[in-house]
């Protein structure tokens, strides 16, 4: 990070009118800057103030080291007025160590899960994965769930009415049918062929975003595991979380 060595970091900053940046008259020291950030709490406008200020000390070390003034370019064009900002050196400092302070360490935990399967259908799985994300204690962070499989798959659907999982069951079953004179491959029996289709028309990986310690699916989402063969199976879910 870029910190000057005597005096004070003068950046000018070129932005829209009524941007976070063009304030009148323009804030001059870190003090002033808290009403930039519209109505949040103390913290959240700390830590943008903080982000501010180091993006802005590096594009002005960039500007620099390229033997130009030290500007950091915050339009994509020229055209709108300049609005010149002053950093004392020791604010820089300080907000790289608050930085610090706040990062959290990236962990990772990972599982297999096991499902038993009856027939033909979906099978929603939401519980069984929320409570493994919550056992794991993250607060911030990715689910990723892959289906070991090649005739089952996942998806994200209706959770409230079971016509909607009826109506997928018939589609499916329509636009790849059991029938034995259009598919070579029957190994396994009449729903061989077409379970291997189902699952290539659907997905056996999903990625879903945690946030605040829930899983961010809206209301009416469930997780499903998609059976594809008629007989019952064992069916293996790779969980993978990445977070904090």
């Amino acid at each position: 990070m870029f910190v000057p060595a005597t005096g004070a970091a003068t950046l000018t900053c070129w932005s829209k009118p009524g941007s976070m940046l063009a304030h009148d008259p323009p804030w001059r020291d870190v003090s002033q800057l808290t009403d930039c950030f519209g109505n949040t709490n103390a913290r959240t406008r700390r830590a943008r103030i903080d982000h501010l200020l180091l993006n802005l000390s590096v594009a002005a070390h960039l500007a620099d080291a390229q033997g130009g003034s030290s500007r950091a370019w915050l339009g994509k064009t020229s055209k709108h007025p300049p609005v010149c900002r002053i950093f004392p050196p020791a604010a820089l400092r300080g907000a790289h160590a608050r930085l610090r302070r706040q990062r959290w360490p990236v962990k990772q935990v990972a599982t297999i899960l096991e499902f038993s399967t009856r027939r033909q259908g979906l099978v929603e799985i939401t519980r069984h994965v929320t409570d493994w994300v919550a056992e794991a204690g993250f607060r911030q962070g990715l689910l990723t769930l892959f289906c070991r499989h090649t005739s089952a798959s996942l998806l994200i659907q209706e959770n409230a009415a079971p016509e909607v999982r009826a109506d997928l069951e018939a589609y499916f079953a329509r636009i790849a049918p059991e029938d034995p004179s259009v598919y070579a491959h029957d190994d396994e029996g009449l729903d061989d062929m077409p379970a291997h289709l189902r699952t290539a028309l659907t997905q056996v990986q999903l990625s879903i975003p945690l946030i605040d310690g829930r899983l961010a699916l809206g209301t009416w989402q469930g997780i499903y595991l998609f059976e594809h063969r008629r007989r019952p199976h064992r069916r293996t879910v790779a969980a993978h979380l990445l977070g904090a």
